[in-house]
């Protein structure tokens, strides 16, 4: 998986590099805009739903809760022609709680956990409907997002499973912006959705096996763009 998310950032950038040296001019003109989201997220550590890897154990052992979060980024972006580069910072917060009651392990419970992410993200935007929309009203991004995620976690049970730790994923992002709303100022307001999953484990326990396992999130809500 890590082979094949830094192939894609090679392509990404090297489709960008080709698209600024073909039109050299439009880029002397370009001038990069920031973009401000906020809005809500879900995800979080994805949590093995695959029982069966893990001997004597019942389907129902051990479940999952996520809670919608809260998410915010600022990020700048630079155009090229049709394409664009954009990157930034984003954060996301949201509870987990992980349920354990398992007879066999004589592990039961529940586990809290404040998640934590701040992502760097690198996109290559796909800008469209740009007629009366300098930065195109409608832009699909593709891209990556490496980032850290930090786990605060609160046991409600002693009788709870040892787990690690780890900081650092990325994985794949795609998503969308949609900016209808221009301002005389060349400000532009809209919404957006992004999608991202990666398969580095950042919480691993005695039942979190395989290749479920990872990070995930799906933002949603508003975008803004500072007018020049």
């Amino acid at each position: 998986m890590k082979k094949l998310s830094f192939l894609f950032l090679a392509i990404a950038f090297s489709i960008l590099l080709l698209s600024g040296c073909s039109s050299s001019d439009h880029v002397k003109k370009a001038r990069p805009s920031m973009k401000v989201y906020l809005g809500a997220s879900h995800g979080g550590i994805v949590e093995n739903t695959d029982l069966s890897l893990i001997e004597n154990t019942e389907p129902d052992a051990y479940t999952g809760a996520t809670s919608v979060g809260v998410q915010g980024g600022i990020h700048y972006e630079y155009p090229f022609k049709k394409l664009s580069l954009e990157t930034g910072i984003d954060a996301f917060m949201n509870n987990q709680t992980f349920t354990y009651y398992d007879d066999y392990a004589g592990f039961h419970g529940s586990r809290d956990l404040l998640v934590t992410q701040l992502r760097i993200p690198l996109q290559m935007n796909f800008r469209f409907l740009r007629e009366n929309h300098e930065n195109g009203m409608v832009q699909l991004k593709l891209g990556l997002s490496p980032g850290f995620c930090f786990n605060s976690v609160n046991d409600q049970d002693a009788l709870l499973p040892s787990y690690e730790k780890n900081v650092f994923t990325v994985g794949p992002i795609i998503g969308i912006d949609f900016t209808p709303l221009t301002f005389e100022n060349g400000s532009a307001l809209g919404v957006s959705l992004e999608l991202s999953r990666s398969f580095q484990s950042v919480y691993s326990d005695y039942y979190q096996l395989g290749e479920m396992p990872g990070l995930s999130y799906l933002k949603f809500g508003f975008v803004y763009r500072l007018g020049k």
